[in-house]
């Protein structure tokens, strides 16, 4: 029972920097986005 704790923790571990990456990569083509356009 612990044990699948305990896997299941890690999975969601794995998948959280995914979400960091993700959101990053986001934010830097909005920033360069709104950096392009002639103000």
């Amino acid at each position: 029972m612990r044990q699948r704790i305990q896997r299941e923790k890690a999975q969601r571990n794995e998948r959280l920097p995914l979400f960091f990456i993700t959101a990053g990569t986001l934010a830097i083509a909005i920033g360069a986005g709104l950096l392009s356009i002639p103000h």
